[in-house]
C-alpha cells in the first residue's frame, strides 16, 4: 500500500496565480508540478493562443514564434526561475547557452512548453 505513505499539497507556491502540487513521501522524496504541468492532455497545434519553440532539442539558441508578445520565463523542472526575456516580435530568438543541459519549461502569458537543453 504504497499510496498510503505520500502526501499531497496544492498551493500557488511562486505567486503566478496558477495552484503548483507537491507531492512527498516518509522516506523524504518531493516531486515538484509548477502551473499548468498537471494537465494529462495537451494540444500541440499551432493558433493564435499557443506558440511554437525551436529547435529541441537546442544547444545555444532557442526561437519561440507565436503573435503573443509579453514577457518569456524559463523554469528549471525544480520551478527555479533560469531566465526572464520580454518578447516583442513574432519570431523571438533566445540564447540559452548558459543554461545547464537538462529540462526546461518555457512560459508565455498563462502557456508553456517544454524544451531539452543540451
Amino acid at each position: 500500500m504504497e499510496g498510503a505513505k505520500t502526501s499531497l499539497c496544492i498551493q500557488d507556491i511562486n505567486d503566478d496565480q496558477i495552484p503548483d502540487m507537491i507531492i512527498g513521501n516518509y522516506c523524504g522524496g518531493l516531486s515538484y508540478f509548477i502551473g499548468d504541468t498537471l494537465t494529462t492532455n495537451i494540444n500541440e497545434s499551432y493558433s493564435f493562443n499557443n506558440f511554437l519553440t525551436y529547435p529541441n532539442p537546442t544547444k545555444e539558441e532557442l526561437f519561440v514564434q507565436s503573435k503573443i508578445n509579453g514577457e518569456i520565463k524559463i523554469y528549471s523542472v525544480l520551478g527555479v526561475l533560469m531566465l526572464q526575456e520580454e518578447k516583442i516580435t513574432v519570431n523571438h530568438r533566445l540564447n540559452v547557452n548558459k543554461l545547464p543541459a537538462g529540462i526546461y519549461i518555457l512560459r508565455l502569458k498563462n502557456t508553456s512548453k517544454k524544451f531539452v537543453k543540451e
